[in-house]
């Protein structure tokens, strides 16, 4: 019986539209500064590359691609881009968050489940953007790890659902990726849902043993799923 919801921060909480368009200008800029040129094409094909390749690190993959595989290139220009994360977070104001899952959130809150994250994104700057928006009183962080742990290992997922003290099978899994997302949390035996959205908007499964449980295309459709599988205690804007 599913009794804790683990949340992906970027995408389905997150929506990163200004981050993305942030990023995408750095890798530019930071090409061009390499002589490397790259047309509106190219760097489109990139990030369907790097998407339908199941790339850990999209921007990485993108940056190795549009490099033509030159790591003496592809190299210094990821670490420049990396370097300014950052900035980007400043430029952007913090964490956008998406419209209406704030009340999905709190909805699932007073229903009783535990809530926690799996991210990839700074632990620190989580719980600050959380805070700023009045979240993160709703949430259960795991111990912090030194090195951090990433997705798509699937210890990010078992830490998580330990810090809730619930058995991994008991887990809901949003998040916006099949690659780091999805394949881990069913590799442990987790229910999954895929909010489709942003960069990997367009991932497909490579078998069907990596087809979620759930798609979900917006707030209202996922506020539902979880009210009908006895997670959240209304839908937003219900009653």
């Amino acid at each position: 019986m599913l009794s804790a919801v683990l949340w992906d921060m970027g995408g389905p909480i997150d929506r990163e539209v200004e981050y993305e368009r942030l990023i995408d200008e750095d890798m530019r800029r930071a090409l061009a500064a390499a002589g490397v040129e790259c047309s509106d094409a190219d760097f489109d094909e990139a990030e369907r590359w790097a998407v339908a390749s199941f790339a850990p690190n999209a921007y990485r993959a993108m940056v190795w691609k549009l490099s033509e595989f030159r790591t003496d290139v592809a190299l210094p220009v990821y670490e420049e881009v990396a370097a300014n994360s950052e900035r980007r977070h400043a430029a952007r104001g913090g964490m956008e968050l998406r419209e209406g899952i704030d009340e999905v959130i709190r909805a699932v809150h007073r229903q009783g489940i535990p809530q926690g994250l799996v991210t990839n994104n700074d632990p620190e700057r989580v719980l600050a953007d959380l805070a700023r928006h009045g979240l993160d009183h709703c949430f259960v962080f795991p111990p912090r790890r030194d090195p951090p742990l990433r997705k798509p290992n699937p210890e990010v997922f078992l830490n998580a659902a330990a810090a809730l003290d619930v058995a991994p099978e008991d887990c809901l899994v949003v998040g916006d990726r099949i690659d780091t997302d999805m394949v881990p949390a069913r590799q442990l035996g987790m229910t999954t849902a895929l909010f489709r959205t942003g960069r990997h908007a367009g991932q497909r499964p490579r078998t069907w043993e990596e087809v979620p449980d759930h798609e979900v295309a917006d707030v209202a459709e996922l506020a539902g799923l979880l009210a009908r599988l006895g997670l959240a205690d209304a839908e937003p804007g219900s009653g």
